[in-house]
């Protein structure tokens, strides 16, 4: 174990290095494309002048963009894949913060740093972001190495680091040049030691400040008004900030006291002994301005110009990771007791650590729910907000959102179209050619904020079931031609025991339904066979659950028949036995040919008690000789 005293940076560094890419791989393909990461990788696949005229008209610097523009050529658009990319930028981030440990000779910075950035629901959740803000914090941990590396080694080599990063950042995000403005006040700092260093870092400064002219210009022309969705910043938005970006809001009352008062602990303890030597106070300003001057700086700028959002700025976070790292790891042995601060702190974190709870918007089952009814229905689509068609058609045919010089063309001739609001409803034409609309509204805080669009289509059609947030995710379907709608029926009498033995496989999944959004109870033929009625066989494979917060279930077949069976599929709301509310629908409603294939969704009225439970079988009280194929059940909640 001599390696292990000997080498301490190379053992710790690599296990949190470690850690950090296996808990984000681990969780890799959790989550959804929501919010813009649809806008990320449909204008990354353009050609890099269209990309880069289509980044100019939205106020987006190019090189994150231009990194996943070649990324994608290389892996292609799958989630995964997209993904991946970000990842290993979050990779890079958790080297670096162990490289500037290395480079301060303190191991405790480098493990507190990078315990904190993990164990952050912050960074984690961005860190699986499809948008610039992981590049920014690799740039500003590079740029901050090379910054202090330069200062302590004073080679000019530092320099050209230096210089790349700093230009770099801006190219990245707008706000991410408050990064070299922290750096140039600190710098102030080591004038009266290393004037010649100062005077040389300034150059560089000013000469990548004229290099990022041209994008600046650029820039102003679509530089956001006080009519962009994002407002003009008040006191409430400038502390909800603040507390955010110290990485978990609910540790916000004890970081963030620690954090104001650790200059005053600086200047006490500096007097009565208890800081190592090797403790710089320039450094420990610099890391403490890292957090708080960008903050005021782009709360100030956000007084004239909406930019102040809390993605723009997560970089400053680093900045109580460094200055509590810095100074706790430099106290002497007198001092040694406090080291527990900053190690509860860790805990804390570790402790509030929620990995698996980023909330997706539910494209993905928009897409499985469409693609069901569309089985036995013609089905048309109506998205608002416009733009969020993209989000869709992702998920539903990524061979559409490939095409992306034909995409709105490709999507309507699908059936499937982005409306901002009911002035545009003509383009929907004759709507007649579809059985049922499936409309969703979702971000329409930004457009048909007044719902002209429910109102038009409730005016003209028959609404089914509706389900989801009315806010950011809801869904309701409409009948344009008189097709079943599917209705419960109000049912009083005691519902008979299902049969409880069963020859296959069945999954428990009460416990994960609990905190998915949607899950899929799968009993297709290549997994467990095809399941087969026989003579004491009334009731097929089915699933019993909790209500709770269920507003949708879709069931889909596929069966075999020598006649028209009389079995029929039951959705049950069942409380102590007794039916509350079903749907008996006929399976030989569909029988055609010795078989059918039927898909039916149903929502589920809100007013069901929490401990009443869905039940989905099949019925045969005639014991019709028949065989399910393809059997699947899918619940949204």
């Amino acid at each position: 174990m001599n390696w292990l005293v000997k080498s301490p940076f190379a053992v710790w560094g690599l296990l949190v290095i470690l850690a950090n890419a296996s808990v984000k791989l681990y969780f890799l393909n959790e989550y959804e494309l929501q919010g813009d990461e649809a806008f990320s990788v449909f204008h990354a696949q353009q050609k890099l002048k269209e990309l880069i005229d289509t980044l100019n008209g939205e106020a987006n610097p190019p090189v994150y963009y231009i990194l996943l523009h070649f990324w994608i050529k290389l892996f292609g658009i799958a989630p995964v894949s997209v993904k991946l990319l970000n990842i290993i930028l979050s990779f890079g981030t958790a080297v670096m913060i162990v490289a500037i440990g290395k480079r301060l000779n303190n191991l405790g910075f480098a493990l507190f740093a990078s315990a904190a950035f993990l164990f952050s629901n912050l960074h984690f959740e961005f860190s699986q972001e499809i948008r610039a803000f992981q590049l920014v914090m690799l740039l500003t941990v590079c740029s901050n190495y090379f910054y202090i590396s330069y200062f302590e080694t004073k080679k000019n080599g530092y320099l050209i680091g230096i210089g790349l990063t700093i230009l770099a950042l801006p190219y990245a995000h707008y706000n991410a040049a408050l990064v070299p403005i922290v750096q140039g006040v600190s710098s102030m700092f080591f004038i009266r030691t290393h004037w010649k260093q100062v005077w040389k870092l300034w150059v560089i400064y000013l000469f990548a400040g004229f290099l990022f002219l041209p994008q600046y210009l650029i820039f102003r022309e679509v530089i956001p008004s006080e009519d962009f969705w994002l407002n003009l910043s008040n006191w409430d938005d400038f502390f909800y900030i603040v507390k955010a970006a110290s990485g978990y809001e609910g540790l916000f009352k004890y970081l963030f006291p620690t954090y104001a008062v650790l200059p005053f602990m600086v200047i006490l303890f500096k007097r009565v002994g208890l800081l190592s030597s090797q403790f710089q106070w320039k450094y420990f300003l610099f890391f403490w301005l890292l957090f708080i001057l960008p903050l005021a700086l782009n709360f100030s700028i956000a007084q004239y110009a909406p930019s102040f959002q809390l993605r723009y700025v997560i970089f400053t976070s680093l900045g109580i990771y460094f200055s509590f790292g810095y100074f706790f790891f430099n106290l002497r042995k007198k001092g040694v007791v406090l080291v527990l601060i900053p190690i509860l702190f860790v805990a804390m974190f570790f402790s509030e650590f929620r990995p698996g709870k980023i909330d997706n918007e539910g494209w993905k089952d928009t897409a499985q729910l469409i693609h069901a009814m569309q089985r036995t229905e013609k089905v048309g689509v109506v998205i608002t907000a416009s733009y969020k068609l993209k989000d869709l058609v992702y998920y539903y045919n990524p061979e559409d959102f490939k095409d992306y010089n034909h995409f709105p063309t490709n999507c309507n001739d699908e059936g499937i179209y982005g409306l901002s609001d009911s002035t545009e409803a003509y383009r929907l034409g004759d709507l007649s050619r579809f059985d049922k609309l499936l409309y969703v509204r979702s971000h329409a805080q930004f457009e048909d904020e007044s719902e002209t669009l429910i109102k038009y289509f409730d005016s003209r059609f028959q609404r089914c079931y509706d389900f989801g947030d009315p806010k950011h995710g809801h869904v309701i379907v409409y009948n344009i031609r008189n097709t079943p709608c599917f209705d419960w029926l109000e049912r009083g009498s005691r519902v008979e025991l299902m049969n409880k033995e069963r020859n296959w496989n069945f999954k428990e999944y009460e416990d994960r339904i609990s905190s998915r959004h949607k899950y899929e109870y799968d009993y297709r033929q290549e997994e467990y066979g095809p399941f087969e009625f026989i003579n004491d066989r009334i009731y097929s494979p089915s699933i019993v659950i909790p209500v709770k917060d269920i507003q949708m279930v879709s069931v889909s077949m596929n069966y075999t028949s020598a006649a028209v069976p009389s079995t029929q599929l039951i959705i049950s709301v069942e409380l102590n036995g007794n039916s509350l509310k079903r749907i008996e629908f006929p399976l030989g409603s569909h029988y055609s040919g010795g078989g059918g294939q039927l898909s039916i969704q149903a929502g589920l009225p809100l007013s069901f008690p929490g401990s009443s439970e869905l039940k989905v079988y099949c019925y045969n009280p005639n014991l019709d000789q028949l065989v399910l194929e393809d059997y699947q059940i899918t619940v949204w909640k």
